[in-house]
């Protein structure tokens, strides 16, 4: 996944100058005998906020959307069953469809078997100790590895969510450019989470029972975590002359007084 500068013609650059005309042309600056008035001030206070924002500027615009592995329905269902104000869940063997953001067509996906207790709730419940499970997903000679620490389940109705945190373990080395880039490299950290189709019940429910409900996965998303933005040279330099041009005024302000 790229992450830096924007090409010159970019409409997020050409912001940059169309809000500092915008702002600009309405500064006046009090003479050395008048007394500023108060508009004047205010003259000031936008000049001031007109040249940090555009200094500043690309250091939001350089975060970019993160990338994600996109899954489901699953073939298999997820078990839910009540234990004294916790569930016990049960994720067998799962496996489906999947797409991804940079690649073409569909693939595939699984996940290793894995039970825990979860709780307890109501609400959030916690996963007790820790539980790892192991994602694939492969889309023709691409394809990753990753290994899943699940943290919780979130209930709130019929349709419970199974969230927890990833790592990369593995890319195909026969993957696309555009993937390597976009999922790797191996060690980066990700989050994943999976909602549930309809299990009749909820686990605030179900929590208090022995009863058990299952039901496929509807959909999950595996989403990469996103690097802080890092600012282009030009940034840096347009911030320096603002905090210079802030100076400079402060000094000839108080040499006018």
């Amino acid at each position: 996944m790229t992450r830096g500068g924007y090409p010159i013609d970019d409409p997020k650059r050409t912001a940059y100058g169309t809000l500092l005309a915008s702002l600009i042309p309405t500064v006046k600056f009090c003479s050395t005998v008048e007394v500023c008035t108060k508009g004047a001030r205010m003259n000031r206070s936008l000049l001031t906020a007109a040249i940090l924002a555009v200094a500043l500027l690309p250091w939001g615009l350089g975060a970019q959307a993160a990338e994600q592995i996109t899954f489901g329905p699953s073939a298999e269902a997820v078990s839910f069953t009540g234990n004294a104000g916790s569930v016990d869940i049960t994720i067998p063997a799962l496996s489906g469809q999947a797409h991804d953001t940079v690649s073409a067509g569909l693939g595939t996906f699984t996940f290793s078997a894995v039970n825990f207790t979860a709780g307890p709730g109501p609400g959030v419940y916690p996963v007790q100790g820790v539980h790892t499970d192991t994602f694939t997903y492969i889309i023709g000679a691409t394809g990753a590895t990753e290994t899943i620490t699940w943290t919780f389940a979130d209930d709130g109705s019929p349709t419970p969510d199974l969230r927890g945190t990833s790592t990369v373990t593995a890319i195909l080395a026969t993957s696309s450019a555009a993937f390597k880039a976009a999922f790797g490299p191996v060690g980066s950290p990700d989050t994943l989470d999976m909602t549930m189709n309809n299990i009749g019940t909820t686990l605030d429910v179900l929590r208090l029972t022995t009863n058990t409900a299952s039901a496929t996965v509807s959909s999950g998303e595996d989403i990469v975590t996103p690097l802080p933005p890092i600012p282009e040279p030009a940034s840096l330099t347009l911030l320096g002359s603002a905090l210079l041009g802030l100076g400079w005024f402060g000094r000839h302000r108080r040499k006018n007084a």
